[in-house]
């Protein structure tokens, strides 16, 4: 008599990487999965009882999983000493960068360690460290994915106050969109790192079932928070571009008539750069919420990504977190190139307009044009023996 089928899971066949047998145990007959060359049935992230993990599916590859857990490794290591060399360079805003940076060092700390422990340890038949099992790797995963969300939370905090005060032009509705953003971002920032203790907190129930329940509101309330996240955005956004489309539409009607072309290409490249700011947010939402997807929504609404592949997922969003930090130490950096370079370009301006003696040799005598009768030898060049300059005063 069978009393155990192997396992099947949406959408792949029973087993996956193996083959389904049945074998005699005394009166019994029970179905078994004989895994393929190189996979394995593991424990981790099964939420199962012992007796049941013969026929669960073989879909756990160890060398795999080590060599993603080792490129996270690298990859959050490199991306915390650079974060700490920025921190460090610049000294005048070092204690304000630290506290703003601090979700994410945690978060890059608690990853590092986390990949490291795992890529040395990444046989489960030799002293396992795997998820729900080890305490220690469990707790630094846990911490990894609070603070990341956290850090994230104050990310896009930090971009929104900046567009609207360098937008003064922005109405009341957005300013508001900000403030309201960051009264709830407080409250779910405390609220996101007391629901990811969690997932360590299962590695200690026995029940499966409690267990797994767990983790599934772990995975709930990270779903909700996202979906509050992306909502406030897409207002934000929205509300934005109108104001903007606004404001340029009166500059574009203000004077009409009297706009060159020159100031009619001023006016699309101011809108165009505040375009880019916006699109900044948004496209870091758009990261975010996409490894979110991968990480929180998959394993909350499909078992087998619970089960199968979250063993695979777990360094994945690791290496995604750390490109992103990369990325973002890297737009600063030529954020700062491109400041320098204004900076130098208007130090030059202001020494060539501001360099008399030469303008005098090559120009002559030059008079402010300040005053009624100024004005009138703008119009009428050489009159009354003055000899206007065409270069900009100062």
């Amino acid at each position: 008599m069978m009393t155990l089928s192997c396992q099947s899971l949406w959408p792949v066949d029973e087993c996956m990487k193996g083959t389904c047998s049945e074998r005699e145990v005394g009166n019994t007959t029970i179905a078994v999965c004989t895994c393929d060359a190189g996979f394995s049935r593991s424990p981790e992230f099964q939420y199962l009882d012992e007796d049941q993990l013969s026929n669960s599916l073989c879909s756990f590859n160890a060398e795999v999983v080590g060599y993603l857990f080792l490129a996270a490794a690298i990859l959050v290591t490199v991306a915390l000493v650079l974060q700490l060399w920025v921190i460090e360079y610049n000294k005048e805003t070092y204690k304000e960068q630290l506290k703003r940076l601090f979700p994410t060092l945690v978060s890059l700390v608690a990853f590092c360690i986390a990949s490291i422990y795992r890529a040395l340890n990444s046989d489960i038949s030799n002293s396992p460290v795997l998820f729900g099992k080890d305490v220690f790797f469990t707790f630094l995963i846990a911490n990894g994915f609070g603070f990341f969300l956290v850090a994230v939370y104050v990310f896009i905090l930090k971009a929104m106050h900046l567009l609207v005060s360098d937008s003064e032009w922005t109405s009341t509705n957005v300013q508001n969109y900000v403030n309201n953003f960051q009264r709830t971002g407080y409250m779910l920032m405390i609220f996101e790192i007391v629901i990811c203790q969690l997932l360590w907190i299962s590695s200690f129930v026995t029940n499966n079932i409690v267990a797994l329940s767990l983790v599934r509101v772990f995975l709930v309330v990270n779903v909700l928070v996202e979906i509050h996240i992306t909502y406030f955005t897409w207002k934000l956004k929205r509300n934005y571009n109108q104001d903007l489309g606004a404001v340029t539409e009166f500059k574009f009607n203000m004077s009409s008539r009297d706009l060159d072309a020159i100031s009619l290409q001023e006016i699309n490249t101011w809108k165009r750069r505040n375009q880019r700011k916006m699109k900044m947010i948004t496209n870091s939402v758009t990261y975010y919420v996409s490894c979110c997807i991968i990480a929180l929504w998959l394993p909350l609404f499909i078992p087998f990504v619970l089960q199968a592949l979250w063993s695979y997922i777990l360094p994945v969003v690791i290496i995604l977190w750390a490109i992103k930090v990369l990325l973002e130490i890297y737009a600063g950096y030529q954020r700062k190139r491109r400041r320098d370079r204004g900076n130098r370009k208007s130090r030059k301006d202001i020494k060539t307009r501001n360099d008399f003696a030469k303008h005098l040799e090559i120009n002559g005598t030059i008079t402010r044009q300040d005053n009624e009768n100024n004005i009138f030898n703008i119009l009428n060049p050489g009159i009354n023996g003055v000899e206007e300059s065409e270069d900009e005063l100062i």
